[in-house]
């Protein structure tokens, strides 16, 4: 890669959920490796939708010339790589792009997503809009919201009206937490229940799975 730059690749859903599964009826009780399991299936999932609509978005924009100042964004987004004035691409940038490995950045550009001012006919981007934006049906609130909150005050994920891209904001504010801070055994049975249930429900679009 150019300069020095590392780009990381994340498992597919499918193996992740697949090896979370024969943990669990390997060893049932190792639930601080199932918590970590279920992150790890949400962050697939995150880098799976997220690079497929960031493709499927590439394609329908290459073949509009008034949408450039688009392509650049979400090029930019991607690689973390800026073009300056003339259009050369800038390797010093110290913007970090999805392709660095940081799931936020992946978040990142499913928010920029989402407030695009754009009507798009492509029915494959119009499923991932909807499904980010849906509240999942009787499930308002975040499942493991209660034990969050015993290991710190938590903002911006409360309430009854939590998006799928809340949701996985959420699991990814949550990951970061738990990677910093030891955390009693009783508070994680709390939160990996609470997260089992919302990881599960995130893997598909229905809402009474």
């Amino acid at each position: 890669m150019a300069k020095g730059i590392q780009y990381q690749l994340w498992t597919p859903i499918a193996n992740a959920y697949e090896a979370y599964r024969r943990r669990l009826i390997g060893s049932p009780t190792a639930i601080y490796e199932h918590t970590w399991r279920l992150i790890h299936i949400e962050e697939s999932l995150v880098v799976t939708l997220s690079a497929a609509l960031a493709t499927r978005l590439l394609v329908i924009w290459q073949e509009q010339p008034n949408m450039s100042e688009q392509l650049n964004k979400l090029r930019t987004l991607i690689t973390g790589i800026k073009q300056d004035d003339a259009g050369e691409p800038d390797f010093d940038s110290d913007n970090v792009g999805c392709l660095r490995g940081s799931i936020g950045a992946w978040l990142d550009f499913l928010s920029w997503f989402l407030k695009l001012d754009e009507q798009f006919e492509c029915s494959f981007v119009v499923c991932v809009k909807d499904y980010l934006e849906k509240v999942p049906d009787g499930n308002p609130s975040l499942a493991f919201l209660t034990a969050w909150q015993r290991i710190e005050s938590v903002k911006g994920f409360k309430g009854n009206d939590l998006k799928r891209l809340d949701r996985l904001k959420a699991i990814n504010s949550l990951r970061n937490k738990l990677a910093h801070v030891p955390i009693s055994h009783r508070i994680f049975r709390d939160l990996y229940e609470g997260l089992r249930q919302e990881v599960l429900s995130l893997l598909t679009p229905w809402t009474d799975w």
